[in-house]
């Protein structure tokens, strides 16, 4: 089932990937931003410039996690020993029964 109509949650979405993309887009210039972006349009035309100036990899990862999603991390044990097995049990006491 989808939001209900006018479901309004999504609208401040990706906003930080959103001022990236307009910066990209303006590169070397400013990009034009509502008065309710400005002050995350210039912070994301500072991260620009210095991705375009350091050519350092952390802020290419950065660029990468903001715009397609940070990627999964695996989490694996040690290939020697065999897996962790967890085995769950719920009881569930009828409140009817209880003494008290």
């Amino acid at each position: 089932m989808g939001a209900p109509v006018g479901n309004q949650n999504a609208v401040k979405g990706r906003r930080w990937s959103k001022s990236i993309e307009r910066a990209l887009e303006a590169w070397p210039n400013r990009a034009i931003s509502l008065e309710s972006n400005k002050g995350l349009d210039e912070a994301a035309y500072q991260f620009v410039s210095r991705l375009m100036a350091e050519n350092d990899i952390s802020f290419f990862r950065e660029l990468g996690d903001r715009m397609d999603g940070k990627p999964a991390q695996s989490i694996g044990g040690d290939p020697d020993l065999p897996p962790v097995a967890l085995n769950l049990a719920v009881n569930y006491a009828d409140p009817a029964s209880s003494q008290g």
